[in-house]
Formats: structure tokens, sequence, C-alpha cells
């Protein structure tokens, strides 16, 4: 029972990494690369592999569990609300960042 239900949650993770992936994709327009942008649900797996550099603003405001196995699997919005913090203040300075590069 435990197997099946590991492989059910793999699966479903999977499947929303991919369709996250491809919702943040870069894509190319001409020779400017578009920005990729994060939202409340991006978890914060998919960050990390959006841009590792996202990793010391996550620090810096106490999210000091990005390699945790449960963190991966956490919204963006769920991580700020156990650390405290305004979801949307957040999504907007990691959006400036990736933003300014």
């Amino acid at each position: 029972m435990l197997l099946f239900f590991k492989r059910v949650v793999i699966i479903h993770v999977r499947n929303k990494l991919c369709k996250i992936f491809l919702e943040n994709k870069k894509e190319l327009k001409g020779d400017v690369m578009a920005e990729a942008r994060v939202s409340k649900e991006t978890l914060i797996g998919e960050l990390l592999q959006i841009d590792a550099d996202i990793a010391p603003i996550l620090m810096g405001i106490g999210m000091h569990c990005l390699g945790c196995p449960a963190s991966q699997m956490e919204s963006l919005e769920e991580a700020a609300a156990v650390h405290g913090i305004n979801a949307d203040d957040l999504v907007d300075e990691i959006n400036n960042f990736l933003a300014s590069k």
C-alpha cells in the first residue's frame, strides 16, 4: 500500500512539475529571452530550478530548510505563511530579482 502511495505521489509531482515548467519556461523571442516569472503556487523546488540564485533571498528571510525534501513540495505561499511573510511581497521580490538578470 505504501509503495502504491509513493508511486501516485511521484506521478502527481512529476505532472505538476512539468506543467509549471512549461508555464514558466523561458521562450526565445528573437535575440531577447522572455523572463521567467514565479507565482504563489510555484513550489520551492521549482524556484531553485528556475534560478539557484534565489536561495539567498529565501535564506535571508529565514527559510533555511531549502534542502529539506518536504520543502521541495511546498508552495511559495505555504512557505511564506509558515514563516510569517507576506507571499505577494515575496513573489514581487523574486520576480524583480529575475527580471534584473
